[in-house]
């Protein structure tokens, strides 16, 4: 599994991404016996240290990963109250769009989303995409699947 660094990460942290620790805690902590929960927030980044819990535990990069939802995603009803986040990408960036049009321009997105490099999509579509918890630029293997969970931690 890749490694990850502040790059991968700064992004989402406006977002309350949740992720999976392991190890040992580096500072004292609101949990005892090292008993780690499944899911935690992150709430802080620095070059060496991964915040989470307000704080109240750090991790190394290397002991995080983030969960997060496949680009795949963005055609199922996964944002609150059931909406579709390719529909939200249209109401936001294909408004002029005839309605006949509609289901190209999602069509042509959401492929565009999905095979080309993020750095050629746009800033405003890159932060949506953080923003939803989809994995943006990260180095494969180094997230979980939010659909491999028993539950979606975003939706509690």
């Amino acid at each position: 599994m890749k490694t990850l660094e502040l790059k991968h990460l700064q992004n989402y942290l406006s977002s309350k991404l949740k992720c999976h620790c392991m190890g040992e805690f580096t500072k004292e902590s609101e949990y005892t016996d090292n008993q780690i929960p499944e899911v935690l927030e992150v709430t802080s980044l620095n070059d060496t240290y991964v915040d989470v819990n307000d704080g109240f535990c750090q991790f190394e990069y290397f002991e995080v990963t983030p969960i997060l939802h496949p680009l795949s995603d963005l055609i199922k009803p996964i944002l609150p109250d059931g909406k579709i986040p390719i529909d939200e990408l249209f109401i936001m960036y294909g408004g002029g769009v005839s309605p006949k049009g509609k289901k190209s321009w999602k069509t042509s997105m959401y492929e565009n989303v999905l095979y080309s490099p993020a750095d050629t999509l746009s800033h405003g579509l890159i932060k949506h995409l953080h923003e939803w918890h989809f994995a943006v630029d990260l180095p494969e293997g180094s997230w979980i699947d939010v659909n491999s969970l028993p539950e979606n931690p975003y939706t509690k």
